[in-house]
């Protein structure tokens, strides 16, 4: 392994990323109770460029039920939350 060395003041990056699409994985159910999905944030070439966790359960899990337009159109409302490092 490489040695890391240590910096004298801390040093940031900054850059502005673009979000032009999004797919949802399921990565844990709990039948009736909640589902945590794995959301892929993709820039215009479909690199991913973030990627980002979100739990339904409660009201939000009852509202899925079969229809999982819901949970895509859920996901475009929290995306200011989920893209936050």
């Amino acid at each position: 392994m490489e040695e890391m060395f240590i910096l004298d003041e801390v040093k940031q990056i900054v850059q502005t990323l673009e979000i032009k699409k999004f797919s949802i994985n399921i990565m844990e159910m709990r039948l009736g109770v909640s589902a945590i999905f794995m959301i892929f944030f993709y820039n215009e070439k479909g690199h991913t460029i973030r990627t980002s966790h979100y739990k339904i359960e409660g009201d939000e899990y009852k509202a899925w039920g079969a229809n999982d337009d819901y949970v895509y159109e859920l996901i475009k409302t929290k995306i200011d939350q989920l893209i936050v490092d």
